[in-house]
């Protein structure tokens, strides 16, 4: 199983975006070399090739996935979604709170629901939980 590969920044990165080296990728997110050609990742080929089967598994739609290679290239692309695999668990526990209060439309991020166990910014009480 490969887990190193060339650190050169890949040129085909997005519009004025690089991408990280490879090797740091897999040392970063060892979970995609699982769903390498053969089990093993040894070039950026094989990592999106990977990304495209774990992209599936995650649910991330196929058009989604395109545009995000379109918007960032196809190794960030790959990267974000070993990432997302990586770090999935971790992910999935906060939880991006719009607020309902045309005052308070940060964004934030909030991993406490409101006290009804509703989303956070569902009621008055959980406006103010994060």
């Amino acid at each position: 199983m490969s887990n190193r590969a060339g650190g050169a920044a890949d040129p085909g990165a997005g519009p004025g975006l690089k991408s990280f080296p490879l090797g740091l990728v897999l040392q970063a997110c060892p979970s995609i070399l699982d769903y390498g050609p053969g089990g093993s990742i040894g070039n950026w080929r094989d990592l999106m090739s990977a990304a495209v089967v774990v992209r599936s598994m995650l649910g991330v739609s196929p058009s989604a996935y395109e545009e995000a290679c379109s918007g960032m290239g196809p190794e960030n692309a790959a990267t974000v979604i070993a990432c997302i695999l990586e770090r999935g668990g971790h992910i999935n526990s906060w939880r991006l709170s719009q607020r309902s209060d045309p005052k308070d439309r940060k964004g934030r991020i909030c991993n406490r629901p409101d006290a009804d166990g509703a989303p956070a910014g569902n009621t008055s009480i959980g406006r103010n939980a994060c």
